[in-house]
């Protein structure tokens, strides 16, 4: 790899790619897993995280309270009842 291209990765990541990520999970383990798959996401592309990044994954139900800020994309999982 390019040692200026990494540098630049490495200065979009959390200053321009972490802030706009917003995600919420209701359940505890689906959390954790979201988290993981984005830490993994991020370490495939060479990022390297300094172990202070805010992933942008709460712990929350995304329908219970009003968002707190504007949506562009919206992606969702949505319920179903298994018979």
């Amino acid at each position: 790899s390019d040692p200026e291209v990494v540098r630049r990765w490495q200065a979009y990541v959390p200053q321009h790619l972490l802030p706009r990520l917003c995600g919420h999970e209701a359940m505890l383990v689906p959390f954790a897993v979201a988290r993981l798959q984005l830490a993994c996401a991020l370490a495939r592309t060479g990022y390297a995280a300094s172990g202070g990044e805010r992933l942008g994954v709460e712990l929350r139900d995304a329908l219970a309270a009003p968002p707190s800020r504007r949506f562009t994309v919206i992606v969702g999982n949505p319920p179903y009842g298994a018979s």
